[in-house]
């Protein structure tokens, strides 16, 4: 298979998910694509020591796993390691990725041979806490030597270990797609779309609350074990299990809100928690001006709501009065509430107190302006700690001034000094002697530059001074009073001899 011909297979199944079953969001994935094992997602889990089955491989760190094509390979060798004879792989996502109700599916080809035995299966987060099987165990595929059917089973504790499983036949020399839905209510098995197992734990019954928890993924090829017995002559080595992808989905509803200005908290209103602003769920920070509130699992039923920032109630009357739809439960005069409706996408964005997106902030552009050569030219100041070696680099504009550029521009007052080749300017004596570019000043001790969110994003600065650098022009006598330098007594003459004909 090709890695183009698996993109075009992804994007179906991930299409037939989210439209064939649209209560489902896709909420984690492993598509196999890189050279190695997503140590993100996975963990090698390692031993030999039978794993309660006595199988008689040995799970290595990594060594029986490889990539191609984008698909991960587990291999089960014939070979010695340590008191094993043979080694295979076995991956995690204990703390890595958990999960609590979801649909789960692998699409996977499995070996065959006297003695295999692959696995696509769960086990109860807290296992360590409880033990098995008090932490409970979904496996969602297992097969067996060359069997031409395909199991699905869950076990847990009930007074002992008790299972419940079902299976349906299939042929186990092709790629299937196994599926797993799990709600409160049961658990049902699902082979290329079709269901063929279910399982009821509603309310824990039979003794079933361990799968009211949170469990982890395990992907494994074992060899031998009191199920499928041994390998025997007619086994073939190397075996490989085949693993395109793993995908989990969720039956929840995301509220993306985004927030134009900087917020502490972002709540939801409505009718549910009776108008009262601080009544309705919290939303989490994502960090980058946007809060989500998640619903797991989605409502059922059509949910009236408004946004809340930092006690602020949005108020869209005007928006929908100037042809805006974001809030359609409206008399347009005094009232207008946002509605999601149980038919409409799982995941929705919303821009508090409007219907548009946020407009960015413009770039901001520091063009700053040195009167001597220079090789490197920052900026420092209290977002940087102060640190003259800290702070932004500016682009050589090749003329003697070089530009600071934000993209996008700061939301908050920005103060700051200018540093060139190591050195920070000083303002002060330019703020004694009436200078204004450095506001935040005592006029004696410091004197720093401030830029202002609601100022131009345009600025033009002049490195240890409020003033421009002045030129004289070649044809111009630079040294007037014929002391060897050229300083502000020169300056003062020129401009009264020459007038701005001398000046750029």
């Amino acid at each position: 298979m090709t890695v183009r011909l698996k993109l075009l297979s992804s994007f179906l199944l991930i299409l037939f998910a989210l439209n064939g079953k649209s209560q489902w969001n896709l909420v984690w994935a492993d598509e196999f694509d890189g050279p190695t094992l997503n140590s993100s997602n996975w963990v090698s889990d390692v031993g030999g020591w039978g794993w309660g089955n006595n199988e008689s491989q040995y799970y290595t760190d990594g060594d029986n796993l490889s990539f191609a094509n984008g698909e991960l390979s587990i291999e089960a060798k014939q070979e010695s390691f340590g008191a094993n004879d043979y080694t295979s792989g076995k991956i995690i996502s204990k703390d890595k990725f958990e999960f609590q109700y979801g649909r789960v599916e692998s699409r996977i080809k499995v070996p065959s041979g006297q003695g295999l035995w692959p696995a696509f299966w769960m086990l109860g987060a807290n296992i360590d806490e409880v033990s098995w099987p008090y932490c409970g165990e979904i496996d969602i595929m297992e097969h067996i030597n060359s069997e031409n059917l395909v199991h699905g089973t869950i076990h847990w504790e009930n007074n002992g270990h008790v299972y419940f499983g079902g299976n349906t036949s299939f042929d186990p020399n092709a790629y299937h797609v196994y599926a797993l839905e799990w709600d409160p209510s049961e658990i049902r098995w699902y082979l290329d779309g079709d269901i063929f197992h279910t399982a009821d734990i509603a309310n824990g019954i039979n003794g079933t609350s361990e799968f009211h928890e949170d469990f982890y993924l395990i992907l494994n090829l074992a060899v031998g074990g009191d199920w499928p017995g041994y390998p025997d002559g007619s086994t073939v080595f190397p075996a490989q299990m085949l693993i395109d992808y793993v995908r989990v989905y969720k039956n929840q509803l995301d509220i993306i809100a985004e927030v134009c200005t900087p917020a502490s908290e972002v709540r939801m209103t409505g009718p549910w928690w009776g108008w009262d602003p601080a009544g309705g769920p919290i939303a989490t920070d994502n960090g980058d001006g946007t809060w989500t509130f998640n619903f797991d699992p989605a409502p059922s039923e059509n949910m009236e709501y408004l946004l809340v920032v930092d006690g602020v109630q949005e108020n869209l009357v005007t928006e929908m009065q100037n042809g805006a739809d974001c809030a359609p439960v409206t008399d347009y005069f005094s009232y207008a509430n946002r509605l999601w409706l149980s038919t409409d996408p799982q995941i929705v964005t919303a821009t508090y107190g409007q219907c548009t997106e946020c407009t960015p902030p413009p770039d901001l552009l520091i063009i700053t302006e040195v009167c001597t050569p220079a090789s490197e030219v920052r900026l420092t100041g209290p977002w940087w700690g102060w640190d003259p070696s800290s702070g932004p680099f500016a682009t050589d504009n090749g003329d003697g001034t070089w530009t600071f550029t934000f993209s996008p521009g700061p939301t908050e007052d920005m103060e700051y000094l200018l540093v060139v080749d190591g050195v920070q300017e000083n303002l002060i004596a330019a703020m004694q002697n009436g200078g204004s570019c450095a506001p935040v000043t005592d006029y004696a001790n410091y004197a720093n530059r401030l830029w202002q969110a609601a100022d131009t994003p345009l600025v033009y600065t002049t490195y240890g001074q409020c003033d421009e650098c002045l030129e004289v022009p070649v044809d111009c006598p630079p040294d007037l009073d014929g002391n060897g330098t050229v300083n502000t007594a020169d300056l003062l003459i020129l401009l009264s001899a020459f007038g701005s004909n001398c000046l750029e």
